[in-house]
């Protein structure tokens, strides 16, 4: 009888170990599709991953982009993306790391008369793939279309 109840113990432990190490490997997995696009893209802007721990390019961004910037001086800022997506005469959205609105790392820069706007009001706002509690970033149901502002 203890040897049965040991030997029962025994699996269920194995199985939950193999459960807790499969889910882990999963999330691994997916984390690390976004950590080599992310190295990837830092090694194209010249910068050290290191730096902006967690939420790269996110940071990178914040720190660059300064209001006032002309639409040409943001657009040589904003390399290595996917997809750019142009919304109006106000506001273009970059896509890093896939061009899949539901999975790739979203930014919308507003301009007014062809300057960032860098303020709490506007100019930059971010959606860091399969993050619920993004704020809205406009798309091709908004009528946006593929390209610059400047085109």
């Amino acid at each position: 009888m203890k040897k049965r109840l040991l030997l029962l113990i025994l699996i269920a432990s194995v199985c939950i170990a193999t459960f807790f190490i499969y889910t882990a490997h999963g999330m691994d997995k997916h984390n690390n599709i976004y950590l080599e696009k992310q190295e990837r893209l830092a090694e194209l802007l010249n910068i050290n991953l290191n730096e902006y721990e967690k939420r790269f390019p996110t940071d990178y961004f914040v720190e660059l982009l300064k209001e006032d910037m002309t639409v040409q001086e943001v657009h040589e800022l904003m390399r290595g993306y996917e997809k750019v997506l142009r919304c109006g005469d106000y506001a273009e959205v970059y896509f890093y790391f896939s061009t899949d609105e539901r999975i790739a790392y979203r930014y919308l820069i507003i301009f007014d008369e062809g300057k960032y706007i860098g303020n709490e009001y506007g100019g930059f706002r971010a959606y860091e793939g399969i993050n619920e509690n993004s704020s809205y970033i406009p798309g091709y149901a908004d009528g946006c279309v593929d390209g610059f502002l400047d085109e």
